[in-house]
């Protein structure tokens, strides 16, 4: 597959996306050796044949249908220093929305200094005129992207997807003002989101409480019903880590807001490194991001608990916040 989708020849692109559709296609398909392709054929830099491959592959049918596929790609493209991945990534832009699209904006701003939001009109226009004069620009921070449809914030982190979930540790060492502080802001992160953003709530301290089976629309009915069912939450003993990261992604989300303020403790695994590398290996093709919240990190003997929260965020594609 890596030799043959690089190739400029019509006819074995043709071939190969027909073998691909009809891969992908099989419940036993093993794309976690196709994403490790993706991710290892991209940072080898080579521009010319990294955009063949990664363009054709967007071609495939699964592009369209399954959200870690596509942000696989997307970060492909993303790695690529030619100046055809950002025309790639221009024209694709349409075809986008929620995480993903954000990406993609995000990496347009950073790579010419522009912003035009989702507009993809307007990317084209400025593109035709500018690319063959291109400069690099840094790489704004995320509060300076506007033109995007605004989802709301959680702890100053953007909720940049439309398929959201938060969870909430509910152990008793977050008794008195820190589960107040993390109740309060939780529920006004729900209250502001955008009727277009799917989400859920979860709780876990020796248990993991979902409040809906799969994600609910973010009408306003919802958003009270979520409202209240933060505000009952109870306290109770050790910390299910893992247990509720598990859950969240069985929800399906594009993105996972992950509370706490403790080790792991109690659960189908406990130890810090082991979730990291399990978490990380579900996550090479499901591509969700993990931004994580640390309560009381700067506390003696919290370096083992920080440095988890902040391994989590970083190797899933997310933000790690200490709060007090």
């Amino acid at each position: 597959m890596q030799a043959l989708a690089a190739t400029e020849d019509e006819a074995l692109q043709s071939a190969v996306l027909r073998f691909l559709d009809e891969f992908l296609g099989q419940p036993q398909a093993n794309q976690f050796a196709l994403h490790d392709m993706v991710d290892t054929q991209a940072a080898k830099g080579e521009a010319a044949e990294s955009l063949r491959m990664l363009t054709l592959l967007t071609k495939a049918q699964l592009f369209n249908g399954q959200f870690g596929y596509r942000r696989c790609l997307v970060q492909g493209l993303m790695e690529v220093k030619d100046r055809e991945a950002l025309t790639q990534l221009i024209d694709l832009l349409p075809r986008f929305q929620g995480l993903v699209q954000f990406d993609v904006v995000s990496h347009l701003t950073g790579a010419t200094g522009q912003n035009f939001g989702d507009d993809a009109v307007k990317w084209k226009s400025w593109w035709a005129a500018n690319k063959a004069n291109l400069k690099s620009a840094d790489k704004p921070k995320f509060s300076s992207l506007g033109g995007l449809e605004n989802f709301g914030e959680y702890y100053g982190i953007p909720i940049c997807a439309k398929r959201v979930v938060f969870v909430l540790d509910t152990s008793l060492s977050m008794k008195g003002a820190r589960i107040d502080a993390a109740k309060t802001e939780l529920i006004r992160a729900i209250k502001a989101l955008s009727n277009v953003v799917f989400f859920d709530v979860i709780a876990f301290d020796n248990t993991v409480r979902v409040w809906r089976p799969e994600l609910v629309p973010a009408s306003e009915p919802m958003k009270q019903l979520a409202v209240n069912v933060v505000m009952e939450q109870p306290l109770k003993f050790k910390t299910a880590s893992f247990d509720a990261i598990e859950a969240a992604f069985e929800l399906n989300p594009e993105v996972i807001f992950f509370l706490s303020d403790g080790a792991p403790f109690g659960g189908k695994i406990d130890a810090p490194a082991e979730i990291i590398a399990t978490v990380g290996h579900w996550n090479k093709v499901r591509r969700v991001s993990i931004h994580s919240i640390g309560v009381g990190v700067k506390e003696p003997k919290a370096e083992v608990f920080a440095a988890f929260l902040k391994d989590l965020a970083e190797t899933n594609w997310g933000i790690y916040k200490p709060v007090n």
